[in-house]
This record gives structure tokens, C-alpha cells and sequence, in this order.
């Protein structure tokens, strides 16, 4: 897990003005959990998630990535803000592949 410098901004920082990024996209394993998709890399620095630190979680229809580079040089916001029509996955796993026709700028 990542451990930034900075403190990670709370679900209560949800800023109801900052545009969403479409649909959180889900699948279900064979045993029956449920995954939310989120994207791969950051759409403001570009950064791999996997590397740079992510933290994701979900309230009241809204999913709230933060990118733990963005996090550590005191960027505002949240690095992506998807709408939620399911309950809160059991986990999230990072492919950029389902929101290419949405955000054309990222790359898997």
C-alpha cells in the first residue's frame, strides 16, 4: 500500500462540482465478488497507478480515486470521480481499457 506524505483526502472532500468521469464499470468473479474497474493510470499526472499509490473508495453513488502523486504535491480535488450504480464493489482492480472511449486522452 502506499504510504504518501500527505494526508489522503476524505470522502467528505467530495466536490460536487468537479466534472465526473462517467460510469464506474464492474464484473463479478466466479465466486461471486464484486469488482469495480478503475482506470490504470491518472488522468491529471499521468501517473501509473500501480506505482504511484491509489486510494478508492465509494459513498453515496459516488466512486473517489486519488492518486497518491497528486495527493503528494497538494493538487486539489479528487483524480477521478466516476458515478456508481451498484453498491460498493469488494474490491477495485486498475484497467484503463473500459474508459478509453470516455477519456481518450489515457492510455492503458
Amino acid at each position: 500500500m502506499y504510504e504518501g506524505r500527505v494526508a489522503w483526502p476524505t470522502v467528505d472532500d467530495f466536490d460536487a462540482k468537479l466534472q465526473y468521469d462517467g460510469m464506474l464499470r464492474y464484473r463479478r468473479e466466479a465466486d461471486g465478488t464484486h469488482v469495480g474497474i478503475i482506470p490504470a493510470i491518472c488522468k491529471a499526472c499521468g501517473g501509473p497507478l500501480h506505482k504511484v499509490g491509489v486510494r478508492a473508495r465509494q459513498r453515496d453513488g459516488v466512486m473517489i480515486v486519488d492518486c497518491g502523486r497528486c495527493v503528494d504535491a497538494g493538487l486539489p480535488g479528487h483524480a477521478l470521480q466516476f458515478t456508481a450504480h451498484e453498491p460498493a464493489p469488494d474490491r477495485v482492480e486498475l484497467d484503463s481499457t473500459p474508459y478509453l472511449s470516455i477519456l481518450p486522452t489515457m492510455r492503458p
